[in-house]
């Protein structure tokens, strides 16, 4: 118990300290010209660098003071530490407080998932900098990110396009001068590359918070991919074609060792590699994930498979998203909650060789403001540059 003790103790000492560094750094920060930029993602290991890496490497390239943060133990770390050196900063938890004199100058901080350390408080009240969320996708299909990432969270957000614009302001509570009005910033780096010998589909279904607290091998949606995974006509018909799928699972199932069966033609990829397949791959079928975004900025077909939407082990907050997502519905196409339909949605696009119709490509491109020279859009929005 005295161990316990002390170790409190230390904590609230450190704390105090901390609390202490941050408070005097915003005392002094108006006596300091403003003109560094700060750039996080996802502060997990196994996430991809994504939209605020982008981002960074547009304003380092562009003779910015841009400062990437990223965990230590990333499995990128070391190879973005090598090229950017001092521009990348490496952290555990939290920032190293050599880091913190960085703060004095720091004009706008870009997130694209949200900071989930003790730091957050330190940028979302600081009205010396402009706390911006990038997103890590066109948020159309998504209503819990609200419950985090609102006005009140961030003084500015990116949009892709009006429908975004429109739910942000109306669930976000942003105002039309906060939004930031151009597209995700890796879609600048986002090109086709066709596989040269053989077709490919990504298939990417998104968390559902009820497997925080429900096993998700009671679920519809573990049953859902594993029938399909193992169904005969479709395993047939993409040996026949010479058609492979490439599934990367959620992260977080991945930690909980999921144990789907896959056919040979169907590969089981890490969340590290999304940023590969969406290149690579011919098609998509997800559920609700924003992923679909880099494929309707790519002009690629996409099939919306959601075979659990009527599962009663959902919590409410999944049945809400869900229910969100189908006042949606009538912007997309190819959207199905049947196997034997989507198979059937499947083998269409397999003798159309991948080929999207005229009419689909018209609506995916209502969803993009801009599709050139992005990332300078916005810095220069910004007056970065």
């Amino acid at each position: 118990m005295f161990a316990i003790n002390v170790l409190i103790k230390i904590k609230e000492v450190l704390d105090f300290f901390s609390d202490f560094v941050l408070n005097f750094i915003i005392f002094l920060q108006p006596f300091f010209k403003k003109d560094i930029l700060f750039f996080i993602d996802k502060d997990e290991k196994n996430t991809e660098l994504i939209d605020s890496f982008s981002l960074f490497e547009k304003a380092f390239q562009d003779g910015l003071r841009a400062y990437y943060i990223i965990l230590k133990t990333h499995p990128s770390y070391k190879k973005i530490k090598n090229k950017y050196k001092s521009a990348i900063l490496a952290y555990d938890k939290n920032l190293h407080i050599k880091h913190f004199f960085k703060f004095l100058r720091l004009s706008k901080f870009f997130t694209s998932f949200g900071l989930q350390s003790s730091l957050h408080r330190f940028f979302y009240k600081n009205k010396f900098i402009d706390y911006i969320f990038l997103d890590h996708g066109v948020i159309l299909l998504k209503n819990n990110i609200f419950n985090l990432y609102n006005r009140s969270e961030y003084n500015k957000i990116l949009v892709s396009n009006d429908y975004e614009a429109q739910i942000v302001k109306k669930y976000g509570g942003f105002e039309d001068k906060n939004l930031i009005r151009a597209a995700l910033p890796r879609f600048d780096n986002l090109k086709k590359q066709n596989h040269p010998h053989r077709k490919n589909i990504f298939f990417f279904f998104t968390w559902r918070l009820s497997f925080n607290t429900v096993d998700y091998k009671n679920s519809l949606y573990y049953k859902a991919i594993n029938e399909l995974f193992n169904d005969e006509a479709l395993i047939s018909m993409l040996k026949e074609n010479n058609v492979e799928i490439n599934a990367a699972l959620h992260h977080a199932l991945l930690e909980r060792n999921s144990g789907f069966s896959f056919c040979e033609n169907i590969k089981l990829h890490s969340s590290l590699d999304i940023s590969r397949l969406i290149k690579t791959s011919d098609m998509l079928i997800t559920d609700y994930s924003s992923i679909w975004s880099d494929f309707f900025f790519l002009n690629k077909p996409v099939i919306f498979y959601r075979p659990d939407i009527y599962d009663k082990n959902l919590i409410q907050r999944d049945i809400e998203d869900m229910n969100f997502a189908k006042q949606s519905d009538s912007l997309l196409f190819n959207i199905t909650e049947n196997k034997a339909e989507l198979i059937n949605m499947i083998e269409k696009y397999i003798k159309r060789n991948f080929e999207l119709e005229e009419e689909f490509c018209a609506i995916q491109d209502k969803f993009f403001y801009t599709k050139e020279n992005i990332r300078e859009k916005i810095l220069r929005e910004l007056g970065c540059l």
